[in-house]
């Protein structure tokens, strides 16, 4: 059998439909299994009413909804022809419409928007794009079976980073996928979202699209899943902010989990542990440019042969400041217990006279016991995390560093010549600049 994930920044527009219909024909007289994800940024729209719903501006949540079923029936005008198809799809958008204006409402009343009804909103992003593709491969010609993922994927209840309950999602996935794909048919489902036991909706993080389609091909035993994407596999920088960038043929799972948690958006870090287990080789090829590079994660990959630079974007820098060593003693034992609980700290340094956090979303105080210290912050920080440098490359870096950038956007610098590692803490948007200027740098 044949898993492939097509994400949505390919099915943005009406070429890379078409481009999706020549995907297909590779795997013709094949059972085949595809996960897609919510198209363009959709879910972040989705989320954004939710918030300002809670906020009490209901009406422009409303306008953020109107926008989002205005894009996906864009879409449908655009793909299809058959009446049958147009009305079938434009009736589900206008349902899925009316429930999601029942959660906003609901919220403006409350103010209060709780992980479980925000997971709820979101999951609508992949399921009005699930059934968009569902409608547009119909009209095509292509005899599919869709499966809403959220009745196959059993999860727990940690509503926004659910974890899949792999006993009950197997038998789901061998009673309702598999006879399906052993009948060879084409299987059409979505990421991302899940459902607990109660039968909530849930969802496993943002972006953890490849981790459905990872999970599903670890427990349906598949040697290899193939991730269509709009950019020609890895390569030494993302190549929409940086010019004449390097393809990366492959990694190993450990080299691959470390990109993905410095900013590696093409990689979800837990799907990692499912493709391990199996062995399964991760293939990742351009829906654009079939033909072009690729790169494929594997248990044998050979070590990296270059650089690569690595941007996470949208970090908060909190700054505590204590002035005796009492004090510090104290913050660094209490901090040191409590911080593995957090999630979303990426990156934390102790020093003499203060505490220095950078963190992906607000964290809760940690240090409420003590009362006295209340953080300095930066809001829009960005993180430059560059690997496989040598030592030469390292002094290359922080010359570039010296010679060309106003200090006032860099923040802090940790140099790690042991792992071969750089990383720049800086301003927001200044990021991308500094990012381009240090590839250019090292790569002459």
């Amino acid at each position: 059998m044949n898993i492939i994930k097509i994400g949505g920044a390919v099915l943005r527009n009406k070429e890379g439909f078409f481009q999706m219909l020549e995907i297909i024909k590779e795997y013709r007289n094949e059972p085949l299994l595809i996960v897609i994800s919510a198209f363009s940024n959709a879910t972040r729209m989705l989320g954004k009413a939710a918030s300002i719903a809670a906020s009490g501006e209901l009406q422009t949540a409303k306008n953020i909804l109107m926008s989002i079923k205005q894009t996906h029936i864009n879409y449908t005008n655009e793909l299809l022809n058959n009446s049958v198809h147009i009305r079938h799809l434009n009736e589900a958008f206008t349902e899925g419409e009316n429930k999601i204006l029942d959660y906003l409402k609901g919220l403006s009343i409350t103010r209060e928007l709780t992980p479980r009804t925000k997971d709820a909103i979101l999951s609508y992003g992949e399921y009005f794009a699930l059934i968009t593709v569902e409608n547009f491969l119909r009209e095509q010609g292509k005899n599919i079976i869709c499966i809403d993922s959220t009745s196959v994927i059993v999860s727990d209840s940690n509503f926004g980073a659910a974890t899949p309950m792999l006993t009950e999602t197997k038998k789901k996935v061998q009673d309702i996928i598999l006879p399906h794909l052993n009948n060879n048919s084409i299987v059409l489902t979505q990421g991302f979202v899940a459902r607990n036991i109660k039968g909530d909706i849930t969802t496993m993080g943002i972006e953890s699209s490849n981790l459905t389609a990872t999970l599903l091909a670890e427990l349906l035993e598949a040697k290899e899943l193939t991730f269509w994407t709009d950019v020609e596999g890895f390569r030494s920088a993302d190549p929409k902010i940086v010019n004449n960038t390097k393809p990366i043929q492959e990694v190993n799972y450990e080299t691959a989990y470390k990109l993905a948690v410095n900013g590696l958006k093409l990689v979800y870090p837990g799907m990692l542990d499912y493709a391990k287990q199996n062995n399964i080789k991760l293939r990742y090829r351009s829906a654009l440019t079939p033909n072009g590079y690729s790169t494929v994660i594997s248990i044998n990959a050979k070590a990296l042969s270059t650089p690569v630079f690595l941007l996470m974007e949208n970090l908060v820098k909190y700054n505590y400041q204590f002035y005796s060593e009492e004090l510090r003693e104290q913050i660094a034992k209490h901090f040191l217990e409590e911080h593995s609980a957090v999630q979303n700290i990426f990156h934390y340094e102790l020093r003499e006279d203060s505490l220095i956090i950078y963190s992906g979303s607000a964290i809760p105080d940690l240090l409420k016991n003590f009362h006295t210290l209340e953080p300095v912050t930066e809001q829009n920080c960005s993180a430059i995390t560059v690997f496989n440098l040598s030592s030469a490359q390292i002094q290359t870096c922080m010359q570039t560093i010296t010679q060309n950038i106003f200090f006032g956007d860099i923040f802090d610098i940790v140099v790690n010549r042991s792992n071969q590692s750089l990383q720049i803490f800086c301003n927001g948007p200044s990021a991308s600049a500094i990012l381009n200027l240090l590839h250019s740098a090292v790569n002459g």
